[in-house]
């Protein structure tokens, strides 16, 4: 996890990310699409409480 890594130069504060991720379709029409999802699933990881991951 991300948080959990100690970076010296931050001092106490915390780094913590939020992943979203798609996978390529058959149906997908363009990469747009693709990132769309991607977008889609990185807002439900921030507003899962951020510090995670989500699919689509």
């Amino acid at each position: 996890m991300i948080a959990d890594r100690e970076i010296p130069k931050l001092g106490d504060r915390k780094i913590t990310a939020s992943i979203g991720v798609a996978q390529l379709r058959d149906d997908d029409e363009s990469l747009d699409h693709a990132i769309q999802r991607a977008d889609a699933a990185l807002y439900s990881a921030k507003h899962s409480g951020r510090n995670c991951w989500r699919s689509c």
